[in-house]
């Protein structure tokens, strides 16, 4: 859920692409503001989940500027890894989605994959293999940051 365009007075355009199956409820706009204005603990609730979405965006955009396409791709791999403790992942959703989500063309994503394969990555289909995730890991740090500081949360 975005917040931003729900708690607007303007028109916001949006686009939303729902990966797995999902029930949309469309709630107007106008009924959400006086729910807020009689609310105070749902505005409270809204406020706290619009800035992390916030927190998010900025890293997003911090990751973008930060690392090249094949780092990004790397730092994904590297947290999906993690997440699911193991060192063959399943890529959760199709390529050419999880480019654009990683701010990359089908292409440039490709050509990523392809880099990567210098840090020991082998991909067959969705399933993508690390040899060395340490050496993985490195990599995918912008330059001049330790892991810790610069955690990719942004993929979660």
């Amino acid at each position: 859920m975005h917040l931003a365009p729900v708690l607007s007075t303007a028109p916001v355009p949006t686009t939303i692409q729902v990966v797995d199956p999902a029930t949309t409820v469309m709630i107007p706009r106008a009924a959400v503001h006086k729910c807020l204005s009689s609310d105070a603990h749902l505005a409270y609730r809204l406020l706290t989940i619009l800035g992390s979405q916030y927190e998010g965006l900025v890293s997003q955009v911090k990751n973008l500027k930060a690392r090249t396409a094949s780092q990004r791709l790397a730092a994904y791999l590297v947290e999906l890894a993690e997440d699911r403790g193991a060192r063959v992942v399943r890529l959760p959703f199709d390529k050419r989605l999880l480019a654009s989500r990683l701010g990359m063309t089908p292409e440039s994503f490709s050509r990523a994959l392809s880099t990567l394969r210098t840090y020991e990555v082998e991909t067959r289909s969705s399933e993508v293999h690390i040899g060395d995730f340490e050496k993985l890991r490195q990599y995918a740090l912008p330059d001049g940051e330790d892991w810790e500081e610069d955690t990719p949360e942004e993929y979660s």
